[in-house]
């Protein structure tokens, strides 16, 4: 008798939506971390000001949780395109942050207790999501801990919110689903 698996259970097509919906995650974070390297380290600050950072990051994020939800809603796997969009809307949160947090060390160094490589502020924004802050990079100036402090604001908000409509979504969509699989069953 042949054992069985709990990956039997999971049908080919889907074994197919997962594997590209892993492929765009990979595409999709090397995507965003690619973006976020071309950053520049050394910053003029007539061009490039933190505040507008922040703002035009929360919009194209906005934007980006829009699209994952108009996606979930029309996809026939809403729970592999919810994961994939949590992780990339993750990414960008996070990517967001670093770049104020590079900005801000670049305008006044001196921001942070050490100084910020692309690398360094990205592990600082992870640390503070995570809510671990192990304390080796802290923020010195009150432009930084603002920033941070946003940052800590915000990924509440993050957590809440994002996960929540993604969730929602997830629900509708199979609700959508099922509903029209019984419709065309009775028919």
């Amino acid at each position: 008798m042949a054992r069985k698996h709990l990956f039997d259970a999971i049908p080919p097509n889907r074994w197919k939506a997962i594997a590209l919906s892993t492929l765009r995650v990979a595409i999709g974070l090397g995507f965003i971390w690619w973006l976020y390297s071309l950053v520049p380290k050394d910053v003029d600050e007539r061009i490039f000001i933190p505040g507008v950072l922040l703002l035009a990051g929360m919009a194209i994020y906005i934007w980006f949780v829009k699209k994952e939800i108009e996606r979930i809603l029309g996809s026939r796997y809403p729970e592999v395109l919810a994961v994939e969009g949590l992780i990339l809307s993750a990414a960008l949160f996070l990517v967001i942050f670093a770049t104020i947090y590079l900005a801000i060390d670049g305008l006044n160094p001196g921001s942070f207790t050490e100084p910020l490589s692309h690398l360094s502020s990205h592990y600082l924004t992870l640390t503070i999501l995570s809510t671990v802050g192990f304390g080796d990079i802290t923020a010195v100036t009150d432009q930084a801990r603002l920033a941070v402090m946003i940052q800590m604001a915000l990924t509440l908000g993050f957590l809440a919110v994002t996960i929540r409509v993604f969730a929602w979504a997830t629900k509708r969509a199979l609700a959508q689903r099922h509903g029209s699989d019984a419709s065309t069953q009775h028919n």
